[in-house]
């Protein structure tokens, strides 16, 4: 399964969770024009994740668009063939701990993993930073849940209930 990600150079390189993810070689950089048919991850998209997505991780991988979400431009105009958002779960960084839907890219990217059951590798993507072992912490009781859910409606009853 890989993870690559799209940099927008709208943030401090050196704090982009996904470029240290690229210098230790647990994700790659690519272009928007060589996403084709991964999973792209996004804010702004109406359909939850889900756990039988995992067969598009699987053949072709999961891909982040790392920008500043809350005025990025370049996220909000493109219309990806698959997408899919995160349901609600609590970030562990530093600059947003505690927040709803406030996650860093290798957050998002360890919640996808855990959500279609690639619970190994999202541990092994936060363990890299200091604070990320704490999103599991955090989230353990919602993220099994959403894992188990099969349905969108399944996703906003679970959401509903912890948040």
């Amino acid at each position: 399964m890989e993870v690559k990600f799209v940099y927008y150079w709208e943030d401090d390189p050196d704090k982009s969770t996904m470029r240290k993810l690229k210098r230790l070689g647990f994700a790659r950089e690519i272009k928007e024009w060589q996403i084709g048919r991964s999973m792209v991850l996004s804010a702004f998209e109406k359909s939850f994740l889900l756990s039988s997505d995992r067969v598009i991780l699987e053949k072709y991988g999961l891909v982040l668009l790392d920008g500043t979400w809350g005025n990025s431009k370049n996220i909000k105009k493109h219309g990806f063939k698959v997408q899919r958002r995160l349901p609600p779960l609590l970030a562990s960084n530093p600059v947003n701990y505690g927040k709803i839907e406030l996650l860093s890219s290798v957050e998002a990217a360890a919640a996808a993993l855990y959500i279609t059951g690639f619970m190994e590798e999202s541990v092994n993507l936060l363990s890299k930073f200091k604070w990320g072992p704490n999103f599991i912490v955090l989230n353990e009781k919602p993220l099994e849940d959403y894992k188990n859910a099969k349905t969108q409606d399944e996703i906003i009853q679970i959401s509903e209930e912890y948040f």
